[in-house]
């Protein structure tokens, strides 16, 4: 049940049709694992817990350097060289402090995931490598963990929703292990509400699964392109054979 002072904060998003109190309390039951506490984490991470989201675990072993300033806004200048998770669960408890954050200070590795995909009920993908993401892929579909991905480089934007019970292709039926992705922030460049677009559509998405009043576009790769102002969506096919989801 919610409390008087939970009325008073989370006021707007209750007049929001079929956003009722059950909503909101479903919001308050989740808990979500952030991974990657970069751009898209930020952006992402600052709306769950805005939203009422019960309990995020934010997992990134990187420390905030000046460069991250221009498009990570949950750090300021006095959290350069201190890790990025933490600083985060700082900020956040500020925005919010009737929630629980988790702060993660390690990179993603198997063991790890397979320790905490028991305990949340949808993963983030906020990371900015290959690797990375086909490892979180595949933990997300032996646990059977909705994932939602986002990625942005240069001018553009991307975003996608997959959910293991579905019939659609996986992270890996888009992208093999050796294949190339494009460039990221490094060798592109990136501007700040270009990666901020993608991870809001992820916080999007994420609240109307938890609170169960909308359905995400499970498999759809959906692009934005900044300069034309434009999105692209794209069915994500299954692969043939793909170890991951092809038996599914």
């Amino acid at each position: 049940m919610l409390t008087k002072e939970m009325y008073q904060r989370y006021s707007r998003q209750l007049l929001v049709e079929q956003f009722d109190e059950t909503a909101q309390q479903r919001l308050h039951n989740a808990s979500v694992l952030i991974i990657g506490a970069g751009g898209l984490g930020c952006a992402a991470a600052q709306y769950l817990a805005g939203s009422g989201v019960g309990h995020l675990l934010i997992m990134d072993h990187d420390n905030v350097d000046l460069s991250n300033l221009q498009r990570q806004p949950l750090y300021r200048e006095a959290d350069v060289g201190k890790n990025k998770a933490e600083s985060a669960a700082r900020q956040l408890l500020t925005l919010n402090s009737e929630i629980r954050i988790s702060p993660l200070v390690y990179q993603a590795t198997p063991a790890l995931l397979e320790a905490l995909m028991p305990v949340v009920d949808i993963i983030l993908d906020c990371t900015d490598n290959l690797p990375t993401r086909l490892m979180i892929n595949e933990a997300a579909y032996y646990f059977d963990k909705p994932l939602f991905i986002g990625a942005a480089s240069g001018n553009l934007a991307q975003f996608i929703a997959l959910s293991p019970r579905q019939r659609h292709g996986c992270y890996a039926c888009l992208y093999s292990p050796d294949q190339h992705t494009g460039n990221n922030c490094l060798t592109q460049g990136i501007l700040g509400p270009v990666v901020a677009i993608a991870g809001n559509y992820q916080a999007l998405a994420a609240l109307y699964y938890l609170s169960n009043i909308n359905t995400p576009e499970w498999g759809q790769l959906h692009v934005f392109d900044g300069m034309k102002m434009q999105w692209s969506q794209y069915a994500i096919p299954k692969r043939a054979n793909c170890s991951i989801c092809g038996d599914r």
